[in-house]
């Protein structure tokens, strides 16, 4: 059974070192899905709300940065100021930075 690692990354990196075994993508699917939910339900998000987005790195090794992806889930807050297509590239914008960077701890 493959294994599933969960990275939230929001200017920070909070890694998943552990990963969870899952049958396949679509169990992976579901169980980013209840995570993302989670994280907004419980607030640790908060600046989510501040319009900084964060992402939900789905990947094959516990660490982001030497990981192979097999999703990703960004999370963003468009602000009535700002145009949906702006935020729309500031989230790609935004991925691009933190898989080039390196993760802080």
């Amino acid at each position: 059974m493959p294994r599933y690692y969960f990275h939230i990354l929001d200017g920070t990196a909070a890694t998943d070192e552990a990963g969870v075994e899952l049958p396949g993508i679509a169990e992976a699917r579901i169980e980013a899905i209840q995570l993302a939910g989670g994280v907004l339900r419980e607030g640790m998000a908060g600046h989510f709300w501040h319009a900084e987005p964060w992402l939900l790195l789905v990947s094959d090794s516990p660490s982001p940065t030497a990981a192979r992806a097999s999703f990703v889930l960004n999370f963003s807050m468009v602000p009535s100021s700002q145009s949906p297509e702006s935020a729309i590239t500031g989230g790609y914008q935004a991925l691009a930075h933190v898989l080039d960077a390196p993760p802080k701890r």
